[in-house]
């Protein structure tokens, strides 16, 4: 039963694959650049996972030496496509952090374990020819001895750890560079590639208990087979469903400002009439009360350019965009909980009217500036309203 099972799962993820693949190459989806290596990733796990079905409807006939169902041949050729799967993931997020990512020759080093694992697989076949293929219709078995196959498996998790790590970097990297751009960072995060990254992480574990129990106890190794594809299937699902509603990220590369600056530095009296001219931009024209304004906005109505605004405020204030717009935000909000006139008014209220859009963000922000969170400063304020008063009276 258990062996049913696996085979049914395989066909469930290679479904899943070919239809999140359909979607994403669907008119609606393609557009977006990023959604072209997210069906690819997609188009390789459905490659990867077909021959493990082709492995499973595949059998031996011992009175005629034929081989009934499809050739076995298309299992081991399916086999490599996984190690596609995981270096596409890793260009889906270069090519979401960087609006000006582009394929070059460079990029071929991630065809290294796929290149590697189809020699292998020639070499074995040429090496053993028909009585390989025996092997696996008699036995369900593979090409390989058995501690061939689990040091195969071992080699696709440590690919996968790897690729983590590059993503990990990546975005921290991105993390970085919004803060310099961005005044809001709800759209533009990718908070969700975060969670999906520490889910394969430890999906990752799961597979490597699975080896454990291959390698101790055979028999019971379709379980827990079972239950590592059952957690690739929702953690997938996951990935899928969270992509759809990822934009696409006006966003130079990581790197972009940081090697201007080195080329470029700014005089102190540059950098001194810079920081006043924009101080008095802030002060007269408040943008900072618009949720969504962006360095970009900044760099037009003052007219400096967004390099020398974020140039300005790193070295001369040591903050990025993100901290200045909020340090402006905090102040105007600290303001209206302090305002006698505005007492009725709710924390909601507040945070909107001092052009935050999120309340986890507002409080984050105010706590940091204040040591407090709002609804704290709030009840002191009132607390001290209410002391006055009555001592007035």
């Amino acid at each position: 039963m258990l062996l049913t099972i696996k085979h049914n799962l395989h066909l469930l993820v290679a479904f899943q694959s070919l239809l999140f693949l359909l979607v994403l190459s669907s008119p609606a989806y393609r557009k977006s650049r990023h959604n072209v290596f997210l069906a690819l990733f997609f188009l390789f796990q459905t490659l990867s996972e077909s021959g493990g079905i082709f492995q499973d409807v595949t059998k031996y006939n011992p009175a005629t030496l034929t081989f009934q169902g499809v050739s076995p041949f298309i299992f081991f050729r399916c086999l490599p496509f996984g190690f596609l799967v995981f270096p596409f993931l890793y260009l889906y997020v270069l090519s979401i952090t960087d609006r000006d990512f582009r394929l070059r020759p460079v990029h071929l080093v991630h065809t290294l374990f796929f290149l590697a694992i189809t020699a292998f697989i020639a070499a074995e076949f040429r090496a053993k020819g028909i009585i390989a293929l025996i092997m696996i219709s008699r036995y369900n078995d593979t090409l390989f001895i058995r501690q061939e196959y689990y040091n195969f498996r071992l080699l696709h998790i440590l690919q996968l750890y790897v690729y983590i790590l590059l993503c990990c970097r990546r975005l921290a990297l991105h993390r970085k560079t919004i803060r310099n751009v961005f005044s809001s960072l709800t759209e533009v995060s990718l908070r969700w590639l975060k969670v999906f990254l520490c889910l394969l992480a430890a999906w990752g574990l799961l597979g490597i208990a699975t080896l454990v129990v291959y390698n101790v106890s055979f028999a019971r190794y379709p379980l827990s087979f079972v239950v590592f594809y059952a957690a690739f299937l929702c953690i997938m699902t996951y990935a899928f469903l969270q992509s759809l509603s990822q934009r696409e990220i006006d966003l130079p590369g990581p790197t972009h400002a940081e090697r201007k600056y080195e080329r470029n530095p700014l005089s102190p009296e540059e950098s001194e009439r810079h920081l006043e001219k924009l101080m008095s931009y802030m002060e007269d024209k408040q943008p900072f009360l618009s949720p969504d304004v962006t360095i970009n906005d900044l760099a037009e109505g003052t007219r400096i350019s967004s390099h020398t605004i974020s140039q300005v405020l790193n070295t001369r204030l040591n903050q990025n965009f993100y901290d200045f717009i909020n340090s402006y935000r905090v102040n105007e909000s600290l303001r209206l909980l302090a305002d006698p006139g505005d007492r009725r008014k709710t924390i909601i209220e507040i945070l909107f009217e001092s052009g935050f859009n999120s309340k986890s963000t507002f409080n984050a922000a105010f706590k940091k500036h204040t040591g407090m969170t709002p609804s704290e400063f709030k009840r002191r304020k009132d607390t001290a309203v209410d002391s006055r008063s009555s001592h007035a009276s």
